[in-house]
């Protein structure tokens, strides 16, 4: 590279990361981590989800074919009702995808169980919110959002919505959805952890987040501060799941590409322009440049939501490739680089940090996915509850080999809560 004189042999190094099978593991890295990606339940249990590293493999592999982001958030909302394809790797794939909203906190210990199924909607719409439209939705359960526009009774209608789809298995269930997805011939039964559509529901406002003092009714709908006021409520006679994933990836809401891109962004120069990526509400930080945030977000929505073209969009700027010095006067005009003068100085990550370590002593393991993870919290976990061994608590004491003595890159690397 540095002996190639050519005009666009910058370009060229970047098209053959932006192609290696190797890029989608990293910034599948980083939506895993917007994801809330685990394989424990936490809370009383901290029982084993042995099934929840094909979420994680989808991600990897949406990243490296280049989904379109808008495609990649509605599948991830509402896969499983989506038109089917007819393509059985293709369609099991968007049940899959749907992972994301069972992937939280459960109390599988909890003898109310409709508390639980709040609990575990709470936590549902507090990634939605956050992930894909940069709010923090999660406050309204209790209260009108204090500095949001967001009223309780938005709250209860995108509680709703979930409360229509069942994550938990059974009417008094201590356990979440695992079930077959689709046999292929002479192949096992693709186990899957996704939810089931149920009941479509419209739910009573909470009055200080208790069920038992119930408000006003909070029919089905989106968002009034960016769908508009008082619109007229969901009728589907399904959970109204697919519905939400159109509005949220639909290309005249304001917040969805805008969010996008500046995660794209934050990780690039290691601050967004937005430099709260989880909130873009009153309480977040104002964007420094304002005007580009709006052309980004343009242009990745005219280039078809591709998440590789965005990259190219910004690691071609000059901005991107200005180097990390700057003179006396720029530092003391920006101390804090806001205004993006020169490139930041950024730490490797601890995750890369190791993935390097073993690449240069040659031990790598490139092998992508793969269900390892799961099986060994599995295998290992501890079965307390007599003729359940579909459920197991974590129990792998302090550095276990899997950590130890793996040599896989550190995303297929046990997470546990």
């Amino acid at each position: 590279f540095l002996k190639d004189e050519r005009p666009d042999a910058f370009e060229k190094v970047v098209n053959r990361l932006l192609d290696s099978k190797h890029y989608g593991e990293r910034w599948g890295r980083h939506w895993l981590d917007v994801a809330r990606y685990a394989e424990t339940t936490a809370d009383d249990a901290n029982a084993v989800m042995r099934y929840a590293w094909r979420y994680r493999d989808y991600v990897v592999q949406a990243f490296n074919a280049d989904k379109p982001y808008d495609q990649f958030v509605m599948e991830q909302l509402a896969g499983d009702l989506l038109p089917p394809t007819g393509d059985l790797s293709r369609d099991a794939e968007k049940v899959i995808a749907t992972g994301l909203l069972m992937l939280g906190p459960k109390a599988l210990a909890e003898t109310d169980k409709e508390q639980s199924r709040r609990d575990i909607i709470d936590d549902q719409i507090d990634v939605t919110g956050r992930a894909f439209l940069g709010l923090t939705v999660g406050c309204a359960r209790c209260h009108d959002h204090k500095f949001d526009p967001i009223p309780a009774t938005d709250y209860y209608a995108l509680a709703g919505v979930f409360r229509g789809i069942e994550v938990l298995d059974g009417p008094n269930p201590s356990f979440w959805q695992e079930w077959p997805l689709l046999q292929l011939p002479g192949e096992k039964p693709v186990m899957v952890m996704a939810p089931k559509e149920g009941t479509p529901t419209n739910l009573h406002v909470a009055l200080r987040g208790n069920r038992d003092t119930p408000g006003v009714l909070a029919p089905r709908r989106f968002l009034q501060i960016i769908a508009g006021e008082g619109h007229a409520p969901l009728t589907t006679t399904q959970s109204g799941r697919l519905e939400l994933a159109r509005w949220i990836a639909s290309r005249d809401n304001p917040l969805t590409a805008r969010v996008m891109v500046n995660r794209v962004w934050q990780h690039h120069f290691g601050t967004g322009l937005v430099a709260s990526p989880d909130n873009f509400g009153v309480r977040g930080e104002k964007p420094s440049h304002p005007e580009l945030l709006d052309w980004l977000a343009s242009e990745f929505v005219a280039n078809g939501w591709s998440v590789k073209r965005l990259h190219k969009l910004i690691v071609l700027s000059a901005t991107y490739q200005t180097g990390t010095t700057a003179d006396a006067s720029l530092v003391q005009a920006d101390p804090n680089n806001r205004l993006f003068g020169r490139m930041a100085r950024r730490r490797l990550t601890a995750e890369s940090t190791r993935d390097a370590m073993l690449l240069v002593s040659g031990r790598l393991d490139p092998t992508i996915g793969g269900n390892e993870s799961g099986e060994l919290l599995f295998q290992k976990g501890e079965v307390i509850i007599p003729n359940r061994n579909y459920l197991r608590f974590f129990n792998v004491k302090a550095n276990p080999p899997i950590y130890t003595e793996s040599v896989r890159r550190s995303i297929y690397l046990p997470v546990v809560r």
